[in-house]
């Protein structure tokens, strides 16, 4: 799932948490903070904005970011639906570095009041793509595992754990993109690497078990589009699309005819 859709569902559960008696206008912000956590699933976003709500410096870090978030963009507070606001946010944290920074160092203080999981796996098979970015992740074990010719794609995130097993099998790869592994031991850093088979992490050491093989370069088969109707950019494998004639946004659920060369 990708971020701006975790942060459309989060605003739903968030406001639904909350009844509105602590959260006005800010119910947007604090839903795209949380679609950058490793937030293991929807129950656990309740419990989350109450350990940031029940932690006063934290609170007053994230409202005054809040503010300077206002102060950048006058257009925020004007504008009435929360989800459109969601993506003026996102767009304001993109184009302001300084903002961007704060953000950062504000996302490591909220993923530290996050117990750690036992166990944090992202799954995909069956032709399908999944994309986790700008995403800090703390667990003792990772798995990313792709399966029946689908597409990982791990882009500009952290996951600190004692072992991430990163497995691929039958046409599948998962792709990592500016990306640390990191735990007490050491750490790697992968930019660009497409991997297939077993690999295994463990401080700065790299294990090839079984079919274990890394690429440099390019998502192979990757295509992406723009849809005309909401402006979400949609990433494919190109073999999903075989035999196809239309494909679905999985944001606004428009329907698109398309052809491939």
């Amino acid at each position: 799932m990708e971020a701006f859709d975790k942060a459309k569902e989060y605003f739903e559960v968030i406001k639904i948490h909350l009844k509105n008696d602590k959260l006005t206008d800010d119910l947007s912000y604090y839903a795209f903070l949380l679609s950058l956590l490793p937030i293991p699933g929807i129950q656990q976003v309740g419990q989350t904005i109450d350990r940031i709500f029940s932690n006063k410096s934290l609170k007053s870090k994230l409202d005054n970011i809040w503010d300077e978030i206002n102060s950048v963009n006058d257009k925020i507070s004007t504008i009435e639906d929360g989800i459109q606001k969601l993506q003026v946010i996102a767009s304001t944290f993109k184009f302001n570095s300084s903002l961007n920074d704060e953000l950062s160092d504000i996302i490591h203080s909220i993923a530290s009041e996050t117990p750690v999981e036992k166990e944090w796996i992202v799954e995909t098979e069956n032709w399908s793509y999944q994309s986790i970015l700008n995403s800090i992740v703390e667990a003792n074990i990772a798995q990313i595992i792709a399966r029946d010719n689908s597409v990982n794609k791990i882009e500009n995130s952290e996951i600190k754990a004692n072992k991430t097993h990163l497995h691929a099998s039958n046409n599948s790869q998962n792709y990592v993109d500016k990306t640390k592994f990191y735990n007490d031991l050491g750490s790697v850093e992968m930019n660009g690497i497409a991997t297939q088979g077993n690999i295994i992490i463990e401080g700065s050491g790299i294990g090839f078990r079984e079919g274990g093989t890394l690429f440099f370069g390019a998502i192979p088969n990757l295509v992406s589009v723009k849809c005309p109707f909401c402006q979400t950019i949609l990433e494919f494998d190109k073999r999903q699309l075989s035999g196809k004639s239309q494909i679905q946004c999985h944001s606004c659920k428009s329907i698109m005819s398309f052809t491939t060369n």
